[in-house]
C-alpha cells in the first residue's frame, strides 16, 4: 500500500517534530545536569549498557581515549554511580599473567603472597556529611590506614586550599554534602595518580566480571586481581571524570577500593620508574606485620610527592656500604612528620628532612609510634610568614572510633621558660608528654602546646610528680594540697613537691569528683591504645589491653622477656633456638619421653596462613600421684586476629580417637589462663598411654580459617 504525497509529507513533519522535541529535551537535560538540578534519571546513558564516559571516546582497541574538544566543565556532575564490578565491555585492556606477577612481586617480593583480610575489606568512605568529621575518611588499621591517611591529607588540601570561591576555615570542612564528598574524593584520587604518572598518563585498575589470569603453581590467585581491566588516560580532567563515573569502585563496600587505588598508583608510576627510584633497594613496597601488611615509606612518599623515594631525608645520601640512597627531592603540598618512642636522633637516615617537614601547605601526615594521623592548619601563610609561626592553631585527626571531632591545639613557639611545664626535658626518664606533642616538637622544637580545654589539660592536673602516672581515687594530698599517687605515697616520707609532711592523710574530695567526670587515657597510649576510660575501668582494661607489652609465650617462668608483638618471633628464634617450626596447616606434634617425672612441657611452632602458632603440651601434677596433660594452641598475634582461626587437636591410635576443637588463644592470654579454666585438651596419664608409642605421643594439629 502506497502513501499519498500529502500523507508522506505529513509523516515527515511528524518525525521532524518528534526529533526536534527530543533534541529540545536533551538540551534542557544537559542544562539541568550542568547545574546539578537533575533528578536520578537526568544522566544520559547509552542503550544496551554500552556507556562511554563524557570527555572520552574509544578507538578500535577499546581503550578510552581523551577527547581533544568538548571537555566537561570542572564542576560537572558525576554520572549515576556504576557498580564496583564493571562490565568487561567497558573498554580498556585486561591484565596479563606477566603484569599480575610483576605487580605481586613489586608489592610482596614474591608471586604467591596475597592480601590479608583487612586490606581486601578496605575502601574509601567518609564520615556523615554536614558533621564535625564531614571532611574525614573512616580509616582502618596498619598499611590500609597509612594509605587512607595519606589520601586524607590531600583531601584536606583540596577542601581548604584548592576549591575556588570557598572559605578557608575549619567550619567550611564541616559543611560538606555527600555530593561534595564524592567529587572531592574523585578529584583527590585523580590528582595523586596524575602526579604519580608524571603528569603524562594515568593507568586506572578496575575489577570486571571476567577472569583473565588463571592461577598457576608460581602465581596464587586472590579472586580479584585476575579480573583487572586497565584504562589509560592522558588528561587529568578526563581522569577525574572517569574516576567520578566509577567512584563506586573505590568507595563501595566490598569494592577492594584501597587495593585498586594502590594498583593504579603502581601502574601509573610504571615499574621502570619505581625500579629507578627505589635504587639499590630490592625490598617490596609492603612488609609483613602481625598477620597483615604495612606500607613501606616508598608508598607514602609516592602518594605525597609523586615519587617512590624510600627515605625521608633530603636529596641523596650514602649508606653504610657507600651505596646511593634516594630521599625526597622537592617540597610537596602535604608534608610528613614522625616520632616514635624508640626513634634514635643519632640515626641520620631516619630523620625527616626539611622537604617533608616544611611542605608548601600546612598539612602533615604524621607517623606516631607507627600509627598514622593528620595534622593541619587552616592558615595558608603558616609556613611562608615567620610572624605567623609565633602563635598558631592546629587541628589533629587520628581516625580513632572514639574521635567525634578533630582536636584543636594552640602552639606557641616562643614561650618563655617559666611558662613551660616543670621538668619539661623530653629526654628525662618518666616525663609524660603525649606522642602528639612529641611529633609537633619534631617540627617546632621548643613549642608549648595548649589543648584548649580538652580532656588532656584536665588529666594533666592528675599527674603524679614522681611516676607521672595518674593520681586516681581515693586521692590524698599533703598539708599544702599537693597530690601524689597511692603507689608512690607508700614509698615516700615527705611530699615530693614542697617537702612537707604527708601525714596525717587528707582526702581531696573535690579532685575525686573531678576525676569521676574525666576520662583518662590508657597507660599504653604511647604504644597505640586510643581508649579513654573512667578511672574505675582503667585498671581492668590495662590488664588485658592489646597494646601492653607482650611477655615471652614460652611456658614456665624462667624467661622474663617483654616486648612488642612484632619482636616476639625474633625473640623466640634467638633466645629459644631449640623450638622447631613446621610449615603447613596440618602437622603432627610429637612429644617425646612423656614418662619423664615431674612437670614437663613440650613446645613447637606451626606456620600457616601467614601467621605463627605455638603448640604447647604441658604435664602437671595436680595432686600427689595424679598427673594431667594440657594441650593448647596459641596465636602469635592479637585476640582479634585469633578469632579468625580454629584449631583441632586429635589423638589417634589403637582404634581410638580423642579430639578437641577450639579457637586459638592469643599469646596475650598465655598458657596458664587456659589451663586454669581447662580451656584446652585435658587428659591424664592413663589416656596418654593409650595413644603413646614407646613413650612418644603424637598429636595431629590442624589449623583452619573461619569465615569473616
Amino acid at each position: 500500500m502506497e502513501l499519498s504525497d500529502e500523507a508522506q509529507k505529513s509523516q515527515g513533519l511528524d518525525l521532524e517534530e518528534i526529533t526536534r522535541k527530543i533534541l529540545f529535551l536533551d538540551k534542557w537535560r544537559e542544562i539541568f545536569s550542568y547545574h546539578r538540578l537533575g533528578t536520578n534519571n537526568t544522566t544520559s546513558q547509552n542503550h544496551e549498557g554500552d556507556h562511554t564516559s563524557a570527555g572520552e571516546t574509544e578507538d578500535g582497541t577499546g581503550r578510552p581515549q581523551p577527547k581533544g574538544q568538548r571537555h566537561l566543565p570542572s564542576n560537572s556532575l558525576c554520572s549515576v554511580p556504576k557498580p564496583s564490578i564493571i562490565s568487561s565491555k567497558s573498554g580498556g585492556f585486561p591484565v596479563s599473567l606477566a603484569m599480575a606477577m610483576k605487580l605481586r612481586q613489586t608489592l610482596f617480593g614474591n608471586t604467591t603472597q596475597v592480601f590479608s583480610s583487612d586490606w581486601t575489606k578496605a575502601y574509601f568512605q567518609f564520615h556523615e556529611p554536614f558533621s564535625d568529621l564531614a571532611f574525614a575518611l573512616q580509616v582502618g588499621k596498619g598499611g590500609v590506614r597509612s594509605i587512607q591517611m595519606a589520601v586524607q591529607g590531600s583531601i584536606i588540601q583540596y577542601l581548604l586550599f584548592t576549591r575556588k570561591g570557598k572559605d578557608c576555615n575549619f567550619l567550611s570542612l564541616c559543611r560538606i554534602s555527600k555530593h561534595h564528598q564524592d567529587r572531592t574524593l574523585a578529584a583527590v584520587l585523580a590528582g595523586i595518580l596524575w602526579a604519580a604518572g608524571a603528569a603524562q598518563k594515568v593507568t586506572l585498575c578496575l575489577i570486571t566480571e571476567d577472569t583473565y589470569v588463571v592461577p598457576t603453581p608460581s602465581y596464587s590467585g586472590d579472586g580479584f586481581s585476575e579480573r583487572l581491566q586497565l584504562f589509560e588516560l592522558s588528561d587529568k580532567e578526563a581522569t577525574e571524570k572517569f574516576i567520578c563515573d566509577h567512584l563506586q569502585c573505590f568507595k563501595g563496600e566490598g569494592s577492594h577500593g584501597v587495593i585498586l587505588f594502590l594498583y593504579s598508583l603502581i601502574f601509573s608510576r610504571t615499574f621502570e620508574r619505581l625500579q629507578k627510584e627505589l635504587g639499590v633497594s630490592t625490598t617490596p613496597l609492603l612488609q609483613p606485620h602481625a598477620g597483615g601488611f604495612l606500607c613501606r615509606q616508598a608508598v607514602l612518599n609516592l602518594i605525597l610527592t609523586g615519587r617512590a623515594s624510600p627515605h625521608v631525608f633530603n636529596g641523596c645520601q650514602k649508606g653504610k656500604s657507600q651505596e646511593i640512597l634516594h630521599g625526597v627531592l622537592t617540597r610537596s603540598d602535604v608534608g610528613y612528620l614522625q616520632w616514635g618512642k624508640d626513634t634514635s636522633e643519632g640515626d641520620r637516615l631516619s630523620q625527616v628532612g626539611s622537604m617533608l617537614k616544611t611542605p608548601k601547605l600546612p598539612i602533615w601526615l604524621c607517623n606516631i609510634n607507627g600509627t598514622y594521623s593528620v595534622l593541619f592548619s587552616t592558615n595558608r601563610q603558616l609556613l611562608s610568614d615567620w610572624r605567623v609561626e609565633r602563635l598558631f592553631d592546629l587541628y589533629f585527626y587520628n581516625g580513632q572510633p572514639a574521635q567525634n571531632k578533630p582536636a584543636h591545639l594552640t602552639v606557641d613557639t616562643h614561650s618563655h621558660h617559666w611558662e613551660r611545664v616543670q621538668h619539661e626535658d623530653e629526654h628525662s626518664p618518666g616525663r609524660r608528654f603525649s606522642p602528639l606533642e612529641m611529633v609537633i616538637r619534631s617540627k617546632w622544637r621548643d613549642a608549648t602546646i595548649s589543648w584548649n580545654g580538652s580532656h588532656h589539660e584536665l588529666t594533666s592536673l592528675f599527674e603524679c610528680p614522681v611516676c607521672f602516672d595518674y593520681v586516681l581515687p581515693p586521692i590524698l594530698q599533703c598539708q599544702a594540697g599537693h597530690l601524689v599517687c597511692n603507689q608512690c605515697r607508700q614509698k615516700l616520707s615527705c611530699c615530693p613537691t614542697c617537702r612537707g609532711a604527708l601525714t596525717p592523710s587528707i582526702r581531696n574530695l573535690a579532685m575525686e569528683k573531678v576525676a569521676s567526670a574525666v576520662l583518662f587515657p590508657c597507660k599504653y597510649a604511647t604504644t597505640g591504645c586510643s581508649l579513654t576510660l573512667h578511672h574505675t575501668e582503667k585498671p581492668e582494661h590495662e590488664d588485658v589491653c592489646e597494646y601492653r607489652p607482650y611477655s615471652c609465650p614460652c611456658p614456665g617462668a624462667s624467661c622474663k622477656w617483654q616486648g612488642s608483638l612484632e619482636a616476639v618471633m625474633s625473640h623466640l628464634m634467638h633466645a629459644h633456638k631449640s623450638i622447631t617450626t613446621l610449615q603447613g596447616e596440618d602437622i603432627v606434634f610429637l612429644a617425646t619421653d612423656i614418662n619423664l617425672p615431674g612437670a614437663v612441657d613440650w613446645v613447637m611452632m606451626q606456620s600457616c596462613f601467614g601467621h605463627h602458632f605455638m603448640l604447647v603440651l604441658e604435664k602437671q601434677e595436680k595432686y600427689e600421684g595424679h598427673q594431667q596433660f594440657f594441650a593448647i594452641v596459641l596465636l602469635i598475634g592479637t585476640r582479634k586476629q585469633a578469632e579468625n582461626f580454629a584449631y583441632r587437636l586429635e589423638l589417634n591410635g589403637n582404634r581410638r580417637r580423642l579430639t578437641w576443637e577450639a579457637t586459638p588463644r592469643s599469646i596475650h592470654d598465655g598458657v596458664s589462663a587456659a589451663i586454669m579454666n581447662s580451656d584446652c585438651l585435658v587428659f591424664d596419664t592413663a589416656i596418654a598411654h593409650l595413644f603413646a608409642d614407646n613413650g612418644n605421643l603424637g598429636i595431629n594439629v590442624t589449623i583452619s580459617t573461619c569465615c569473616p
